[in-house]
Order: structure tokens, then sequence, then C-alpha cells
């Protein structure tokens, strides 16, 4: 086994473990021959552990479909119209970590000139 089997072994870990299921294996034959025998490698499963291929791919998660966002906005919209118009408040916006540090008067362009100039 060559480092490259090794890198290539590990990259694929995780997509047998989520997404490549039992039918896509089927026409992956030889990927999915040799992958079994490097996961079965003694050396193999001492770091890694038994590799479990998934069964069934994992669905991605999607959120609420379009139209249920879109009625939720409008039920919004509607309930705004509805209430009397309230005087907007501003807001101030909070301030960076960096826009609360007092000012400085260090020259970071200077520094960097003398220290690689400077010699040892």
């Amino acid at each position: 086994m060559s480092l490259a089997d090794v890198v290539l072994a590990c990259s694929l870990m995780h997509g047998f473990q989520t997404v490549i299921d039992a039918g896509m294996r089927k026409s992956l034959s030889n990927l999915d021959a040799w992958v079994s025998r490097c996961y079965a490698l003694p050396v193999f499963i001492s770091v890694f552990g038994e590799v479990k291929m998934v069964a069934k791919a994992l669905k991605p998660k999607t959120g609420e479909p379009p139209a249920k966002k879109e009625e939720k906005k409008k039920e919004e919209k509607k309930k705004q119209e509805a209430q009397p118009k309230q005087e907007k408040k501003v807001v101030e916006k909070p301030k960076s970590n960096i826009e609360l540090l007092p000012p400085s008067d260090f020259n970071l362009y200077d520094f960097k000139t003398f220290f690689i100039n400077h010699q040892d």
C-alpha cells in the first residue's frame, strides 16, 4: 500500500460513510472492491476503526419549501399593516473590537522596515 492509496482511501472515507450508498457502489464495483480491501487492512483499522459504509444515502437537509416561506411573509405583512404605525427607532450598530481600541501612534510600516533592515 502506497502513500497515494492511503490518501485516496482517507479522502473517500467520508463519502462512503454518508453518500455513496449500495446502489452507487454497485456501479463503481472496482472502486468499491479496492476501498473495501484498504479499509479491511489491520493498520487502517487500528488508526480509523472499522469503516461502516452507508446502506442508504443521507438526504440533504432542506428548509421549508419556498411556497410556505412566501405565505409566512404575506401573513407577517398583513399583521404589520393591521397594527398601528409606530415610530421607527434608530438602533445603533454595535462597534467592533477594533473600533473600541484607543488610538495608537504605532506605525506598522516603519516597524517592518526597521525590523527587516536591522542587523542581528
